[in-house]
């Protein structure tokens, strides 16, 4: 499993893009581009993995399992096996919500 860095790093390498035009693009700072690329932040915000994500991801789908993986590799999901799926979800509705209600539909899992 690679880490954040590596994952960011092979992202930027697939799009052949630098970080200048990635922070201009998404409104990143090019210091926390470069700090995620260095590992040298130990969990970027889940806001900060979002806009990445949207900005790597070239549908929904792709967008939402990018958002997955940064989330996972920065530690965000290292929650106890019983609230995994419940913030998961949780996090889908917040900041995928077309593809929340394409799954959900109009009704709602009651989470809350």
């Amino acid at each position: 499993m690679p880490t954040l860095s590596e994952y960011f790093l092979e992202l930027v390498k697939r799009k052949d893009v630098s970080y200048e035009r990635i922070s201009e693009e998404t409104g990143i700072s090019n210091g926390t581009l470069s700090y995620i690329g260095m590992g040298k932040t130990e969990q970027p915000k889940s806001g900060t993995l979002k806009k990445l994500s949207d900005y790597f991801g070239n549908n929904p789908s792709e967008k939402m399992e990018i958002y997955n993986s940064f989330m996972r590799l920065a530690g965000h999901y290292d929650l106890p096996p019983q609230l995994r799926e419940v913030e998961i979800v949780r996090r889908l509705r917040r900041d995928y919500p077309e593809i929340y209600h394409e799954i959900v539909g109009d009704g709602e899992l009651g989470l809350d």
